[in-house]
C-alpha cells in the first residue's frame, strides 16, 4: 500500500503510520506541484492561479482518484468518491479489498 511505501521511504518516522503522515505527504506533494506549475520565477499569485489549472492531482499516487483543483466545480462533491481501506495488524497496515480502492457514488439527501 502507498502509505507503507511512504513509511519505508522515510527513515525519521517510526512507529505505526497514521493519518498525520498522510496529510504531511499530501501537503508537501501539493506544494511541490504548485511550485512546478508556478513558472520560472514563482509568486504567490502564479502559484495559486496555475495550481487552479491542475485537473488531475493524486498526491503522487497516494490518493485513489485524481483531484480536480480547478475552480470549475469548486464547493461541490464529485459524483464518485473512492477510498483505501486497511486493517492494522501489529505495527503494519494490511490493505483490504485486494489493494483496490473502494469507489461509490456520493449519496445526497
Amino acid at each position: 500500500m502507498r502509505t507503507e511505501r511512504l513509511a519505508r521511504s522515510c527513515t525519521i518516522l517510526t512507529g505505526i503510520p497514521n493519518l498525520n503522515w498522510t496529510y504531511g505527504w499530501l501537503s508537501a506533494d501539493l506544494f511541490i506541484k504548485g511550485l512546478e506549475v508556478a513558472g520560472q520565477n514563482p509568486t504567490r499569485a502564479s502559484f495559486i492561479s496555475n495550481l487552479h489549472n491542475v485537473t488531475n492531482w493524486n498526491g503522487g499516487g497516494l490518493l485513489p482518484m485524481s483531484v480536480d483543483l480547478s475552480l470549475k466545480n469548486f464547493g461541490t462533491f464529485p459524483p464518485t468518491s473512492c477510498a483505501w481501506f486497511v486493517r492494522l495488524q501489529g505495527t503494519s497496515f494490511i490493505p483490504e479489498n485486494g489493494e483496490q480502492a473502494v469507489c461509490g457514488k456520493v449519496i445526497t439527501s
